[in-house]
């Protein structure tokens, strides 16, 4: 049975103070609000025409698709708001091809290109998770909804508090910042991870850790086979139950609810 997952709040306060702040626009009379809503209406149109120009191909690199999102939407303003809003009605676009990967990155873009450093992205109305979100982010985001892969690849700086899932590679080739899961992820968390944190509050399946070169992963629920496998540095801290841990010679080193269990022998 998983356990309950809580937050974690101190790493999350920043994002989590941002996210309060949007309450004040609930309850504003009608005629108060009238031109700031035709304001932010105005701009989730021209976020969505961004989308509409927007040619994605799968073919291309990962940064190659980024840099396009970038080049589309480089004159546009935006608030966080309006990046919340545009989350909310991608629910619209579900039926495009390559729909998860598009989403990601154009959600990345948007909110490292952004002026604000906090934003809140909801993929919980979803029926298809989206890949790549948090792509090279250098911001806070707080993620209300799960999603599938690669959940801050290339990470930058920053904080990512996902309350949700996540399935294989989340932190791929992540640089700096941290990424919080109050969830639980699949194959490759922290895969060739080379600083920054990862803090997960559910339980991992295979490879957590593989191929690392710096860095701190923390599991707090169990892990599945072959964690470290191939790590050349950072550390792993388990503090639930495992299946296996990596036989191959490597450095780095891995902890179990506090004791050092790599790299000794066997």
């Amino acid at each position: 049975m998983i356990r309950e997952l809580q937050p974690v709040a101190v790493r999350a306060s920043s994002t989590l103070a941002a996210a309060r702040n949007f309450g004040r626009y609930k309850s504003e009379a009608p005629k108060a609000v009238r031109k700031p809503e035709l304001k932010e209406n105005e701009t989730l149109a021209q976020l969505k025409q961004a989308w509409a120009k927007f040619e994605f191909s799968i073919r291309d690199t990962n940064d190659n698709i980024y840099e396009s999102v970038c080049n589309v939407i480089r004159n546009l303003k935006y608030s966080a708001k309006d990046v919340e809003k545009f989350s909310l009605a991608l629910a619209n676009f579900e039926q495009e091809p390559d729909f998860k990967s598009k989403a990601g990155h154009f959600l990345s873009a948007l909110i490292n290109n952004g002026l604000d450093s906090d934003y809140v992205v909801h993929t919980d109305h979803l029926s298809l998770k989206m890949d790549y979100l948090g792509f090279k982010n250098q911001k806070n985001i707080l993620v209300n909804g799960s999603v599938r892969d690669n959940l801050g690849r290339q990470m930058v700086e920053g904080s990512i508090v996902l309350n949700g899932d996540t399935e294989n590679d989340a932190g791929y080739v992540m640089i700096g910042g941290v990424i919080t899961i109050n969830g639980n992820t699949g194959n490759w968390t922290g895969i060739y991870m080379r600083g920054g944190e990862i803090i997960l509050n559910g339980n991992a399946s295979a490879f957590v850790g593989d191929s690392m070169q710096n860095g701190v992963i923390h599991v707090l629920g169990n892990a599945g086979l072959t964690v470290g496998n191939k790590m050349r540095g950072g550390e792993i801290h388990l503090d639930g139950t495992y299946q296996s841990i990596s036989r191959e010679p490597y450095e780095g080193k891995i902890f179990h609810k506090g004791k050092l269990i790599r790299p000794i022998s066997f």
